[in-house]
Order: structure tokens, then sequence, then C-alpha cells
């Protein structure tokens, strides 16, 4: 008899984009980011970002924000807006506010973090 041939099976690649809403949900369970440092938490978006286009990442990253508990956006206001601003997020949010791109359930967030990292 024969060998058989397989077929190679080519590897889907998913878009970073196309999962980001659950990973931030994921993270950001309160069980889980409430025990965390800032760094990890920092770490953690890091990764997350990766590959997205700014723009995508803040208003999934906001969506995510407004559908947490208190107790995790409390903890993330202390973290998101130095993050922001140190991965060049900033003048997405300015330019998402600016341009009034944000619902009304978006935009006091975004305008908390852009005054907490003094733009």
């Amino acid at each position: 008899m024969g060998k058989r041939r397989r077929k190679k099976r080519k590897a889907t690649r998913i878009s970073p984009a196309s999962t980001l809403r659950p990973r931030l949900d994921n993270l950001w369970a309160e069980g889980a980011l409430l025990h965390k440092d800032d760094d990890a938490i920092e770490r953690d978006l890091d990764v997350v970002a990766r590959d997205v286009a700014p723009d995508l990442f803040v208003k999934t990253m906001l969506r995510a924000y407004v559908a947490a508990s208190a107790p995790v956006r409390a903890r993330l206001d202390g973290v998101l807006p130095r993050w922001l601003s140190r991965h060049d997020c900033m003048g997405a949010l300015q330019e998402m506010v600016a341009g009034g791109s944000l619902g009304d359930d978006l935009r006091p967030p975004a305008l908390a973090w852009m005054e907490a990292a003094g733009v």
C-alpha cells in the first residue's frame, strides 16, 4: 500500500483586533485585575495592544472600561492615563474627543483620562 499524503492545513491567522474586546474583558475581570500591580497591568496592555491600530484600541478600551465594575474602573483610572501617554495613544484619544466620534457614555472617561495625563 502506498503512503497517504496529508494535505497541510494552513493555520488561520486571526487578527488581534478581532479578539481585542474579549481579551480586555478577561484581563479586567474583577478577580484578576484588583490584585495586580501597575506594572503587571501595563505589561498586559502592551501585549493586548500589539498589532492593533491606536484608534481602534482606544475606542475598544473605552467600551471595555465602561462595561467594567466600579472597583475595576477605579483601579484602571490610576493606570490607563499614564499608559496611554507612554504609548502614543493619547493623540488618538484627543482626536476622537475633538471629532465627536465618542458617544455620550465614552466621552466622560476619555476626558478624565486626558485630564489625568495633563492634556
